[in-house]
């Protein structure tokens, strides 16, 4: 249940982040897929949930706006996270750690003073 609520949260607030129009290639494709109104969008997801089976051959302008739909809600998801990533590398120069993390950087760092025990339990004296 968690899921799904946390899917219908994250839907509305993908819904309200701009598509990025002005910066993004192909914008004619973005125009005409941009047609498609909240309401239109909301009685297709409404048409797809009352009835999943075969919806498509019954009612194909309900799958096209359906599919258009999802097609505008995935670029904003796009647009959203190149957005929030480019805000973190932001952050992260400005803060002068620019560098890349090696994920292999971190084997043999280990000097000889860190290898040294500096203390020991008493021995066993059984």
């Amino acid at each position: 249940m968690f899921l799904i609520r946390t899917a219908f949260w994250l839907s509305l607030v993908i819904l309200f982040i701009p598509t990025g129009e002005s910066e993004t290639p192909g914008k004619e494709a973005i125009n005409s897929l941009s047609q498609v109104s909240t309401f239109e969008a909301l009685s297709a997801a409404q048409s797809t949930m009352s009835d999943l089976a075969g919806f498509c051959e019954r009612n194909p302008e309900t799958c096209q706006t359906g599919s258009e739909a999802l097609k505008v809600f995935g670029q904003k998801a796009q647009y959203g996270a190149k957005k929030l990533y480019e805000y973190i590398v932001e952050v992260n120069s400005d803060n002068g750690t620019d560098e890349t993390i090696s994920v292999y950087g971190g084997i043999d760092t280990l000097l000889q003073e860190d290898k040294d025990i500096p203390w020991q339990g008493p021995e066993n004296q059984g």
